[in-house]
């Protein structure tokens, strides 16, 4: 079953019921409005490339029989019933008969438990397959529900990243200022993943072109101020932003979203330091007026 509903910003799962999923919900696949919009620049590509991932697994399960143990416990209860039935009529059986049809039922049993195991065995497979961390990106899955708010990205964020980025100190009472239905949320966390990418890229040597474009390169809108911002005293006072060994000016920012109202749209500013962590971000909040 596919459910499309508004949690996570639209998300869709498909709800996979094979019984090997009985343990891990992570099995049934999750794919959210961000990592959507990622598999095409419109509705109808987007649509056809979701409609290509389900096609596939729906082909992967027709190669599945049919679960076995609800005909095995008709078949008894049938069998049961004519032999309730053969003692109300007197009808004799000779001994060497009887004993045969069990031994011939007993083999049957055992080979029924092979064959579901192997059922679940191949079920399972095949649902480790998919969710493999070195299977194809088109199939990869997001590892936990994406975050509901920006506040909850920026959490996530901190426990995933810490060491990586410099987070300000004054970041949860700058998103206070958002619309709760700012980001969207998983991209916003999206976004701070790369610039913790970029910061252990940083730490590796020279990344070979400059930080906006490495960033575009990975899906991440990043600009860095005008000249004309530069020069002005308030501007670079608006976007200096205090860590706990200091303040820094944070020259660029990040756009997760553009073209709503400023209560919405998102900004993150952030610098890049000359030693770990490489990234600081100093402002996660409504786009200046």
């Amino acid at each position: 079953m596919v459910a499309i509903g508004p949690n996570y910003n639209g998300a869709v799962r498909l709800f996979w019921p094979f019984r090997a999923n009985s343990e891990n919900p992570r099995n049934h696949p999750l794919w959210t409005f961000d990592a959507l919009t990622r598999h095409g620049d419109s509705e109808h590509e987007i649509r056809d490339w979701l409609r290509g991932q389900l096609r596939e697994r729906l082909l992967d399960a027709s190669t599945f029989l049919a679960d076995s143990p609800a005909f095995s416990a008709f078949a008894r209860e049938l069998d049961q019933t004519k032999r309730e039935q053969a003692r109300r009529q007197n009808t004799s059986v000779p001994e060497a008969s009887i004993d045969e049809v069990q031994a011939l039922k007993r083999e049957l049993e055992a080979k029924d438990g092979e064959i579901e195991t192997l059922r679940n065995n191949v079920e399972a497979l095949t649902i480790a397959l998919r969710s493999h961390p070195a299977a194809s990106a088109d199939h990869a899955q997001p590892e936990e529900p994406p975050p509901a708010t920006v506040a909850d990205a920026l959490s996530t964020a901190r426990r995933m990243y810490a060491g990586r980025i410099a987070f300000g100190e004054n970041l949860d009472e700058q998103i206070e200022g958002l619309n709760s239905g700012a980001g969207p949320p998983e991209k916003v966390l999206r976004y701070l993943g790369s610039l913790a990418n970029l910061s252990a890229a940083l730490e590796a040597g020279p990344i070979g072109r400059s930080v906006p474009i490495w960033l575009r390169d990975v899906g991440v809108e990043t600009s860095v101020e005008s000249e004309t911002i530069k020069r002005s005293r308030d501007a670079r006072r608006n976007r200096t932003f205090r860590f706990g060994d200091g303040e820094f000016h944070c020259e660029y920012h990040s756009k997760p979203n553009d073209g709503v109202s400023p209560d919405q749209c998102v900004r993150i500013y952030f610098a890049v330091n000359e030693s770990a962590p490489f990234v600081r971000i100093g402002y996660i909040g409504r786009h200046f007026d």
